[in-house]
């Protein structure tokens, strides 16, 4: 089911589309062969990426919540790397 995301953009992008392709490669754990394929099999008309504004309070919740999962790995990182190297 697709869903109206309202004040979005679309922005062609089929002469970039090669660098696309190339990024989904480098993460086979989350685009299968298949999937690679059929955006590469896309017609240049629809080789489309969609950007939808998002106001500043929802990106600041973003960037907050981000950081605060992110802290327990900083502070390892720290504790087993820089403090005891190897």
């Amino acid at each position: 089911m697709l869903r109206r995301v309202r004040d979005a953009e679309a922005l062609n992008v089929s002469e970039t589309w090669d660098v696309l392709l190339r990024d989904l490669s480098s993460h086979p754990s989350q685009f299968s062969a298949e999937t690679i394929e059929l955006f590469r099999r896309l017609p240049p008309e629809q080789r489309v990426v969609w950007l939808t504004h998002i106001p500043a309070y929802r990106r600041w919740r973003y960037v907050r919540d981000n950081v605060a999962g992110a802290a327990p790995d900083v502070k390892s990182f720290i504790r087993d790397r820089v403090r005891r190297p190897q």
